[in-house]
């Protein structure tokens, strides 16, 4: 038992900081996703040969090289106005939780509320 426990810990379990989102503003993989949809609504085809790919991908850097320029110049995306509400109430939780104003049931229990697609 001793071996198989060694062979999970050593194999399967990784470190804190490669999976926890802990303080992180994005809380999904939407970006991901986004990207996929954009990739498959600019190529247009179910199976596209290398070249398709290839003019993709050369459209794609020339639009990163402009995303870098207007960052790099001050600009930012504009957020979502319900996700930044939405974000500052959770923040303001985290924040209450932290300076020991609630308890930690008190936190999850208005997480969940903010965040419940129906509230009961």
């Amino acid at each position: 038992m001793t071996r198989l426990i060694e062979y999970f810990n050593n194999n399967w379990m990784l470190d804190i900081e490669l999976w926890n989102v802990f303080g992180f503003d994005s809380r999904t993989n939407n970006v991901c996703e986004g990207y996929h949809n954009r990739l498959n609504s600019r190529i247009c085809r179910n199976h596209p040969n290398v070249w398709d790919l290839i003019n993709f991908m050369k459209g794609e850097e020339k639009r990163v090289e402009r995303i870098k320029l207007q960052w790099s110049s001050g600009a930012s995306k504009p957020k979502n106005i319900r996700t930044t509400a939405l974000q500052s109430r959770i923040n303001t939780l985290y924040d209450r939780y932290k300076n020991y104003l609630i308890a930690a049931s008190d936190l999850l229990n208005s997480l969940s509320l903010i965040v419940a697609k129906k509230k009961l």
